[in-house]
């Protein structure tokens, strides 16, 4: 049977069943894992091992500070390589001029892993036989060595840096090391082959330039001079236009007689001014400076010593006396005297230096004149002579760079931009294939996808999916007082009396306020009704080959029936696939232990399972879903609930539950019960009724005659259990076992089991 649900309810995914049925099949699993594992190991030993090497090229400059003819050029060259002249660099290397130079050097055209390729096929020889097909030529053989030598090179650049890698595979070691030192060397000769052109190719073009430039500049210079000449502009000091230079010191000489004239008339000024006031002629520098003036002095102060010491001996009036003082009044006119001459001299120079500045002013303007029309004719000179000097400034530079091309070109000094910094090494071991990572990385894979598959079966055959209703295994509602579930009228349940004495439970009026304990169990035990009991269990239980249940040698002795342990009963109804169980309860409430525990076993090791409780005191839903209020059997049957909304999850298993439902409700109908146990028997592997205690005419309105019925030997002896499963067996029942919990089955009851 499968374990599709078909609920015609909402249902959600259940993620616990979904881990469940990976772990069912985790033996599947790992089988594929070890598989895929040996496989891949297997399939690698026969791929040939790939090795590969690679060498590292800084691009720099190489030119020395020494050797170039600009030292603040050099220390900014580095500049140059930006990155699209590094991505540039890298192209070079991937070239096919350098892959054909390595490929023509290692003789890899005559190597086995190279020329495989080329080799036409079969069919090809069959078609070039024919004629319908022209045999490939040299180049086309070229072409593909020089494609399968491009597959195998890789070359890139080092992030945020101004090194290139170039990286080789192949199947030989050496070669793996040979190829990438070849493609660094071809890619400097190559660079500096490039350099040797590009001087070779500047000689050849400066050279003539050179000549040409030259005769340039002989007519450029020659113009400036014969302007020059024509023009009359004749040149100074400082290479200054002389009609300028001139203009230029006679303004000066001009500004220099203005200069002297102001001081001597100041001077003459001052000395008139003396004169005419009659002050002191001795505070006047030039009058002090006059020889004359100072001899006068000089007498004069003679003079008045003689005649202070005359004064001593003699008295005023004395005619010595008079005679030097009326000398002494002459000298003080002849100085004045020489003053006036003084001052008339100063007078004439500043007539004679005016008369100076008058011919220098007219010297000036013709000065002035000569210099406006040289200036005209210096700017066509100026530009004579820009020409001149721009033809001689790009003469020079030729003649230098072709110095320095021939020098380096003659010298063979030719530094490339580039150098190899890392050569490439013999590698000691493949790179590929790496079989431990690829093995496991495969069976990591494998396990992935097995586990994906057995998913996704899930989620095709309906197992993943759980009814929207159900609770979490480790919510517990709130706890609620449960009364007793009338799930037959009275009349239906005399109906179900076999005269045995005993009869389904519901003929007890239970409420929340009589325990369970005060359920009255029918005694069992008189002499027409007691049998030997027997503790021993049949190790033989078990499925028959024909998937039925195997009941003991007895060959249904009602007089003697076994007792199974828990263990091999439920090994037994597990290897049935599928099944409708009834547990029987002779005990009550007890004894719905064993219907949780096998319903829990069952969910582990088969299958989908489902209890239907049917105990009327609703004690399995309590310790399967815990205490509180749960739609159910009466709801689905009046229409109130679906069916997904009627069936809950075990809180300690995958197992599904369906309570009685609400007590205040009708009851549910015979044909709706028989309706309802046959729909549960199409949707799930095991369908197991806790009947609690009850007959078999009861047991009839949910099960048939395939039905596996377990009498629970809980609260009871085993005599008192045999004889309930031989009421079962004559009623019809044939595969009915009584079932005993031994105590290691208790000690690894699940919480909750208990009753």
């Amino acid at each position: 049977m499968t374990g599709s649900r078909d609920l015609n309810a909402d249902v959600d995914i259940d993620v616990v069943g979904l881990l469940s049925e990976v772990w069912k099949r985790r033996w599947l699993l790992l089988a594929l894992v070890l598989v895929t594992g040996v496989g891949l190991v297997v399939a690698l030993s026969f791929v040939a091992p790939r090795y590969d090497s690679s060498a590292r090229i800084l691009i720099e400059r190489r030119e020395s500070p020494f050797t170039r003819r600009d030292g603040n050029d050099y220390s900014s060259s580095g500049s140059q390589f930006d990155e699209q002249a590094i991505g540039s660099q890298v192209q070079i290397l991937k070239s096919d001029d350098i892959a054909l130079k390595v490929v023509t050097a290692l003789g890899l055209a005559k190597r086995e892993e190279f020329s495989g390729s080329t080799e036409p096929s079969r069919i090809d020889r069959l078609l070039m036989a024919l004629g319908m097909k022209s045999p490939p030529g040299i180049d086309a053989a070229e072409a593909e060595v020089l494609k399968e030598f491009n597959r195998r090179l890789n070359v890139y650049a080092v992030e945020k840096s101004r090194v290139l890698v170039v990286e080789f595979w192949s199947y030989d070691p050496e070669l793996a090391q040979s190829v990438p030192n070849a493609v660094a060397r071809e890619y400097l000769e190559i660079t500096k082959q490039a350099k040797l052109e590009s001087n070779v190719e500047a000689t050849d073009w400066l050279g003539p330039e050179i000549e040409e430039l030259r005769g340039k500049v002989r007519d450029a210079e020659a113009k400036v001079a014969e302007f020059r000449s024509k023009s009359d502009i004749l040149v100074g000091d400082n290479n200054s236009l002389l009609a300028t230079q001139q203009l230029s010191e006679a303004s000066s000489e001009l500004s220099r007689l203005r200069a002297d004239r102001s001081a001597v008339d100041a001077k003459a000024q001052t000395i008139r001014a003396a004169l005419k006031n009659g002050s002191s002629l001795d505070a006047i520098p030039e009058v002090i400076a006059s020889p004359l003036i100072q001899r006068l002095r000089e007498r004069q102060v003679a003079l008045q010593a003689d005649i202070s010491e005359l004064s001593t001996t003699l008295l005023p009036s004395h005619p010595r006396i008079k005679a030097l003082r009326s000398q002494l009044a002459d000298f003080d006119k002849q100085i004045r005297n020489a003053a006036r001459d003084i001052l008339r001299s100063l007078e004439s120079n500043v007539d004679v230096v005016r008369a100076q500045e008058e011919v220098q002013l007219k010297e000036i303007n013709r000065l002035k004149t000569e210099a406006a029309r040289v200036g005209e004719a210096e700017v066509e000179l100026r530009a004579l002579e820009r020409e001149a000097a721009a033809q001689r400034d790009l003469l020079e530079s030729y003649l230098t760079q072709y110095r320095e091309a021939a020098s380096r070109q003659n010298r063979e000094y030719l530094p490339v931009d580039a150098r190899i910094i890392s050569r490439a090494i013999r590698p000691a071991e493949p790179y590929f294939p790496k079989v431990v990572p690829i093995t496991i990385a495969g069976m990591v894979t494998m396990s992935v996808l097995a586990t994906v598959g057995i998913l996704a079966w899930a989620l095709m055959t309906g197992r993943a999916f759980k009814p929207v209703g159900t609770m979490p295994s480790d919510y517990v509602p709130e706890r609620v007082a449960i009364p007793r579930i009338e799930a037959f009228d009275n009349d239906e349940l005399d109906e179900f009396d076999d005269g045995t004495g005993i009869s389904p439970p519901y003929d007890t009026e239970i409420t929340p306020d009589s325990p369970n304990d005060d359920i009255e169990t029918p005694d069992l035990t008189t002499p027409e009704h007691v049998v030997g009991e027997q503790e021993n269990v049949s190790e033989n239980s078990g499925a028959g080959t024909d998937g039925e249940l195997t009941i003991p040698a007895s060959d249904h002795d009602f007089n003697a029936p076994e007792v199974f342990a828990f263990r091999h009963a439920a090994s037994a109804i597990s290897s049935l696939g599928s099944a409708r169980i009834a547990v029987v309860s002779p005990a009550g409430d007890p004894g719905s232990v064993v219907a949780r525990m096998l319903a829990r076993k069952l969910a582990e090791e088969a299958g989908s399972v489902v209890v239907v409780d049917l105990t009327g005191s609703a004690v399995t839903t309590r310790q399967m879903l815990g205490e509180g209020h749960f739609a159910g059997l009466n709801e689905m049957a009046s229409g109130a609930a679906g069916f997904g909304e009627a069936v809950h999850r075990d809180r300690q298993s995958e197992v599904h539950v369906l309570p009685s439902g609400d007590v205040d409700g009708d009851g549910v109908a015979l044909d709706q019960l028989v309706e309802v146990a046959n729909t549960m028997t199409g949707s799930y592997d095991f369908v197991l009724f806790d009947c609690g205690y009850t007959g078999p005419e009861g047991l009839k309105l949910v099960a048939d005659g395939e039905t596996v019925v377990v009498i629970s030997c809980e609260g009871v002896t085993s005599h008192e259990a045999a004889e309930t499963a031989n009421h079962f067996h004559a009623a019809g029942f044939a595969d009915t076992i009584v079932v005993r919990l031994d105590p290691s089955d208790r000690e690894v009851m699940p919480a909750g089991a208990a009753a």
